[in-house]
């Protein structure tokens, strides 16, 4: 009881020194592929020169197995589906994230996604780059990271590390 007793009292000290204030909602938002503030190729490709690897511009995994789409590989298809579910090669792989809906993007008109499980066949049916971030640094040095660091800072690009451990 006397657990509950400092609990409570912390929770209400905490709430009464909050003040009720308006709080204006962040309008800014990371650049996207696309938009007119998302670096030109010119510009990718100055950043590109100056690290000590090429960049990777990966499609989604399921991306082999979508006749439509220039990746398309029966062969490569098989291979994907027998190891989606397979953290350690999830793991291994730039273009994935350890938990499948990660790669998956909801707006407000549709749900962007890339299933290899699906009907690939169907008319129409795309697979969409959702998550997938449009450019991967394989980074070997500290130079790398701190180029792309700046670069996304500078661009206001989302940065996302991917450690494989």
């Amino acid at each position: 009881m006397l657990g509950l007793s400092y609990l409570t009292l912390a929770l209400a000290l905490a709430t009464s020194s909050i003040k009720a204030s308006p709080v204006e909602p962040k309008t800014v938002c990371k650049c996207l592929p696309g938009q007119p503030c998302f670096p030109s190729p010119s510009t990718i490709s100055a950043f590109e020169s100056t690290l000590s690897k090429p960049l990777i511009h990966p499609r989604p995994m399921g991306s082999v197995c979508f006749p439509n789409d220039p990746t398309f590989s029966a062969l490569e298809c098989d291979a994907v589906k027998s190891k989606w579910h397979n953290g350690a090669f999830r793991t291994s792989v730039p273009q994935a994230a350890q938990f499948i809906n990660w790669e998956t993007m909801i707006n407000s008109t549709a749900v962007d996604q890339c299933d290899p499980f699906g009907d690939v066949n169907a008319p129409g049916n795309t697979c969409f780059q959702g998550r997938v971030p449009w450019g991967v640094v394989n980074v070997t040095s500290i130079a790398d990271i701190q180029k792309t660091v700046k670069f996304a800072a500078q661009h206001n690009l989302k940065l996302i590390v991917k450690n494989t451990g």
